[in-house]
């Protein structure tokens, strides 16, 4: 058998299967990842997009418009939005188009065979190859457009998704205009030309090598929602407890080849937790929802308090997320260095959610290595509005994560951070904001980092998905009035394009 023969065999079995599903299992999410498997596995050859004879993504096109008249035309009302439903803004799951069920009937099953067939004899490509993807995505496309909304509820339910090679998960799909107030968002992903038949709107199959462990977890779906939701308004932070490195408890090893460093956090507890609790409540009282401070600001023992304190804080926010050391136990002389998350829920007095991130990347500072035991799982929390990752310092330096956050649709990005290399993080942690309209805020410290740097790095940064520049904030220490004899915290608020900075005395006594 030749491979062209293997190819139209796998086609005839993909159609068979689908035309197989019993009435549990005929769902649209089943039958879209059928589809999109098929594109992964029989994928068309690189030569074959320079064919000028056609174009393949305007034929995925024409191939979901056709399929999705047929199948409405089976019944004109199965795919009516529910009456009473207000109309979506791409956000809330109920705002969305939906079947009146999750599942195709067997008329529709047999509309889409039809569909197949027809459009396959009608393709114009050399490479039949081609041809069968182009068929098989455009009728994916067609059932993410009618039916895509259902596919969430499902994932949803898992309560966790892994990401894996050959494996379809949830897109998260997030229209950032209503934080943006006069102004335009930029591009939506979804429009950009990709030459990639492998996932549509909704709906992606995981490709290539991973190289970490991507968890979808929908345990904060619900607290998520809060963020954002009052007056439309979205207001995040981004605080400097430390001055310098002699508030810190850095440890030097010279003895290792090469040489390395750990670094045990701040120095005091109780001032450290004084300065922290004050910057929460400065933000706040800015009407700051979202409050990042650095790698390192926070140790175990001031860790126990904030986590007592910040629940019961009448300004806490609604999403804390700080730098968290604690020595490790597995290595003695090691730390483990771990992005702390912490979900507040206004008038919800119990379960204060928490999550810790242990890095993936080491560091390299002052030319030593970091002694961290590296992790390998990147979380993302996913909501109605939001899906949030934590990337600790140089994670954000790591193409493939990057990359893997874009397909999977992240829009919320917290970096805690402490790095001269400011700059090229915050240029490639930026292009989240084009590639899936993402937020981001990065606290970096301490304030004072050496003597002379070499190029001014920053405290904080904050980007967002605008159509015109500015589209990102750099500050640094000599900005806007800057004391670096005093705590900071920077507040931006998305619908105003503008940072204002709020100082306060570093001792409070």
């Amino acid at each position: 058998m030749t491979a062209e023969d293997r190819d139209e065999a796998a086609f005839r079995a993909l159609l068979l299967d689908v035309a197989s599903l019993d009435d549990s299992n005929r769902t649209w999410l089943n039958i879209a990842t059928l589809l999109l498997k098929f594109c992964h596995d029989f994928a068309p050859s690189a030569s074959a997009w320079g064919d000028d004879s056609a174009d393949p993504q305007r034929e995925v096109f024409n191939v979901e418009t056709r399929a999705g008249m047929d199948l409405q035309a089976v019944d004109p009302a199965f795919f009516q939005q529910p009456p009473g439903q207000k109309d979506g803004d791409g956000g809330d799951l109920d705002s969305q188009p939906m079947a009146s069920s999750s599942s195709a009937t067997p008329e529709h099953v047999q509309a889409l065979l039809d569909v197949a067939w027809d459009e396959l004899n009608r393709q114009p490509f050399p490479d039949k190859r081609m041809s069968r993807a182009v068929v098989a995505r455009g009728l994916a496309g067609a059932i993410d457009t009618l039916a895509g909304s259902t596919y969430m509820v499902f994932f949803k339910a898992q309560g966790r998704v892994t990401i894996t090679e050959g494996k379809a998960y949830p897109v998260s799909q997030h229209d950032p205009r209503r934080w943006l107030g006069q102004y335009g968002a930029n591009t939506d992903p979804r429009n950009f030309q990709q030459r990639d038949l492998t996932f549509t709107a909704s709906l992606r199959i995981a490709t290539g090598n991973l190289g970490f462990t991507y968890v979808l977890d929908f345990d904060l779906w619900d607290r998520l929602s809060l963020l954002g939701a009052k007056d439309g308004r979205l207001v995040m932070s981004a605080a400097q407890p430390n001055l310098n490195f002699s508030e810190v408890d850095f440890r030097w090893h010279g003895e290792t080849t090469p040489p390395t460093y750990s670094n045990h956090g701040p120095v005091g507890k109780v001032p450290q937790v004084d300065r922290i609790m004050r910057l929460v409540d400065a933000a706040t009282a800015e009407g700051a929802e979202v409050v990042v401070v650095p790698e390192y600001s926070v140790s175990k023992s001031a860790y126990t308090d904030l986590v007592t304190r910040l629940p019961h804080s009448s300004s806490v926010p609604i999403i804390f997320c700080a730098g968290l050391v604690r020595d490790s136990l597995a290595k003695p002389g090691w730390v483990e260095n771990e992005g702390w998350l912490l979900m507040n829920t206004p008038g919800i007095s119990r379960g204060h959610p928490e999550h810790f991130h242990a890095k993936t990347s080491r560091a390299k500072l002052f030319g030593a290595d970091e002694r961290i035991r590296r992790a390998s799982e990147v979380r993302v929390f996913v909501g109605e509005r939001w899906s949030l990752c934590v990337l600790i310092c140089v994670e954000v330096l790591a193409p493939e994560i990057i990359d893997q956050l874009a397909d999977i649709g992240a829009n919320l990005i917290l970096v805690p951070a402490m790095s001269e290399k400011t700059k090229s993080m915050a240029d490639k942690v930026s292009d989240l904001c084009t590639d899936s309209q993402a937020f981001v805020v990065m606290a970096n410290g301490p304030a004072n980092w050496l003597d002379k740097d070499p190029a001014p790095r920053c405290e904080a940064f904050f980007a967002g998905p605008y159509e015109t520049l500015p589209s990102s904030w750099y500050l640094t220490l000599a900005d806007l009035g800057r004391d670096p004899l005093e705590i900071a915290t920077w507040v931006f608020p998305a619908s105003q394009k503008t940072v204002s900075l709020h100082q306060l005395p570093a001792d409070n006594s």
